[in-house]
């Protein structure tokens, strides 16, 4: 324990691509954090793993593309969630 009652944790992530016809790119990713129990005014253990899937669509190089992600998130005290998300990335 650090000495803040904030517990200590590991987190990581994974990440795999790939680009294909030269503008569309399909990723997958999983995170993962796996706290130690807290003390204090907030206690508790707290785990969370996402995994994510991601297509991108290069439409000027990195300048331009969109991003569709679906995230399944999952925790130890709380329920799961999914999450879909569409954006637009603009580089100038």
């Amino acid at each position: 324990q650090n000495g803040k009652n904030l517990g200590d944790n590991t987190p990581f992530t994974v990440t795999g691509s790939y680009l294909f016809n030269g503008d569309w790119e399909v990723a997958l990713r999983y995170q993962g954090h796996d706290d130690t129990p807290l003390t204090g005014a907030m206690a508790g253990d707290f785990a969370e793993n996402t995994a994510s899937v991601v297509v991108n669509k290069y439409v000027s190089g990195h300048d331009v593309k969109w991003q569709a992600q679906y995230a399944n998130s999952s925790f130890t005290t709380a329920d799961d969630i999914g999450v879909f998300s569409l954006g637009l990335v603009l580089a100038f």
